[in-house]
């Protein structure tokens, strides 16, 4: 399978997603109210140095909507210009692991039934916020639909790390990809 075009020469993700789903994707972001131990006090409460208010969550929707509403309104729109799509539900908004076990697979279970079109999950988290349960669970999430880690490494410089306010270091990082990779 190649994904360079004559107008890329290099893998981009558009050409792999239209490889692997046959038609373009689209990922949907949607906000489910977490929060972050970097804001709630847990680490801090000045949160990273590039994550803003909402968590670096500006595109997704209105947490106090359900995700079923979010990911229609933003469906609709992507619609009227590519009526062929297909979805990935992205839980943008802050740290969206950081809850009990059974809030995420309420939420990660409907996210994946939420439309036939929706192809795939990702997930913004923190390589501190993956409990052995909950890596478990998404493995097992991950045999019915594909569910992608989207886990911040802003920088590898242990000095530049601390500067950020992220609150954890490379090494958090690195077991963290281990971990997931088992």
């Amino acid at each position: 399978m190649t994904y360079f075009t004559p107008q890329h020469r290099y893998n981009s993700l558009d050409a792999y997603l239209r490889s692997r789903f046959g038609t373009k994707v689209f990922k949907i972001p949607i906000n489910a109210g977490f929060t972050c131990p970097n804001r709630d006090g847990t680490l801090s409460k000045r949160g990273c140095f590039f994550c803003s208010a909402l968590g670096s969550g500006e595109f997704a929707g209105n947490p106090a909507e359900p995700i079923a509403s979010q990911f229609k309104e933003v469906k609709a729109r992507m619609q009227a210009k590519w009526p062929e799509g297909k979805y990935i539900v992205y839980f943008q908004a802050n740290t969206n692991t950081y809850a009990p076990l059974e809030k995420l697979k309420e939420l990660f279970s409907a996210a994946a039934a939420l439309d036939p079109d929706v192809v795939a999950i990702s997930i913004a988290t923190r390589c501190d916020a993956l409990a052995s349960d909950t890596l478990a669970y998404l493995s097992e999430l991950n045999k019915r639909i594909p569910v992608w880690l989207e886990i911040g490494l802003q920088s590898c410089h242990e000095e530049t790390m601390r500067r950020l306010n992220l609150g954890y270091d490379r090494a958090a990082f690195l077991s963290a990809v281990d971990r997931i990779r088992a």
